[in-house]
């Protein structure tokens, strides 16, 4: 005789409050009268700038089947939370659930792009992922990496080999309910494949708030630049000060620094940097230009840490800015293990940055 569902709940804490959250958001959809494609991730919405789609997205659903079917899988996956000893955990839950959102949101937006732009197949123009499928189906990888000999159970009488699970589940949910979201599922295996295997790792409190600080940022700020509601208590204006600090990356030595200058003509510089990178996919190449425009206009009003910033513009940018080491007028900050020197005079051309000093940056 299994334990008694409360205690179950207690084991689970994150698992049990992602299910409410998901069964409160379709509960609220229903009764709202409120369409998946109001919600839902496609690629026209992501080229229109509707980039908290990412995250609506994720925690929506089409019908009670569709939320029953991916909250029983979440539920038998929730047994991560109880291999605390093994390195995983409720932490390693929660953090590593918040990777899982963002990065296969937007492999589903790079995916599209692919196939539309490469394939010609304008089908997927019109293809709206909802579901929080990507999550699960990245769980699920995980932990075939993890404990590749144990078994997972799937709606009380379905019993797969976990080591296999992740295709088996693809493969047979394609099968059995054609709108299924092939893409999408197979985002959430190839990130959970790059957790599983260490290729994305290292996260901690730190990173984790960092993560979600930037998140919530530019849900917010997509919201209010997409029309989509009429956020009055937020105003957004263009930065042409030219006194204002621009915010650059390098990958130094320890691969942790990241440092900041401020330039003659910022907005100009900026808006080179960008140009420079439209041969990416438009809807990631909008998201990321957005979101140098609101770090360069947030900094103003925030001191929030910059590390996620580094991870993902440090392999966009065209770019590093190198500052020699032996430069006087800079302020060192210390966060944790994230170092930020801000250098207060000598502005940096964009033709230096192109230069790298050996030991001090790399040019990306």
């Amino acid at each position: 005789m299994g334990k008694p569902l409360f205690y179950e709940i207690l084991e689970k804490p994150a698992t049990s409050c992602a299910i409410g959250i998901c069964s409160a958001i379709w509960f609220y959809i229903q009764k709202s009268n409120i369409g998946y494609s109001h919600v839902g991730l496609s690629y026209e919405t992501a080229l229109e700038g509707h980039y908290w789609r990412i995250i609506t997205s994720a925690f929506s659903h089409i019908s009670v089947l569709h939320l029953v079917f991916n909250m029983s899988a979440l539920w038998s996956l929730g047994v991560v939370e109880q291999l605390g000893h093994l390195g995983l955990g409720v932490q390693y839950y929660l953090h590593y659930t918040l990777v899982l959102v963002v990065l296969s949101g937007i492999l589903v937006i790079g995916m599209y792009h692919i196939l539309i732009q490469k394939f010609k197949l304008e089908y997927f123009r019109r293809v709206t992922a909802v579901g929080y499928s990507c999550v699960v189906f990245g769980w699920m990888t995980i932990l075939s990496v993890k404990q590749p000999s144990s078994k997972l159970n799937l709606f009380g009488f379905l019993s797969l080999p976990i080591s296999f699970a992740p295709f088996e589940s693809l493969i047979f949910t394609s099968i059995i309910v054609p709108q299924a979201s092939f893409i999408g599922h197979l985002s959430g295996i190839i990130v959970g494949y790059a957790v599983g295997w260490g290729l994305i790792h290292g996260m901690n409190n730190y990173w984790a708030v960092t993560m979600l600080g930037w998140t919530a940022l530019v849900f917010v700020f997509s919201l209010k630049k997409s029309g989509t509601f009429d956020l009055n208590f937020l105003e957004i204006e263009p930065v042409t000060d030219p006194s204002l600090p621009s915010v650059r990356f390098f990958a130094a030595g320890t691969g942790r620094s990241l440092r900041m200058s401020t330039l003659p003509d910022a907005g100009a510089d900026l808006d080179d940097i960008c140009k420079s990178q439209q041969n990416f996919c438009p809807a990631v190449y909008a998201i990321f230009v957005d979101f140098v425009y609101t770090v360069k206009a947030s900094i103003l009003v925030t001191d929030l840490p910059l590390s996620l910033i580094s991870l993902s513009c440090s392999a966009l940018l065209p770019c590093t800015t190198v500052l020699p080491s032996n430069e006087r007028n800079r302020k060192q900050r210390k966060h944790g293990d994230i170092h930020y020197l801000v250098k207060k005079k000598s502005p940096v051309k964009y033709e230096d940055c192109l230069q790298r000093e050996e030991g001090t940056g790399l040019t990306v």
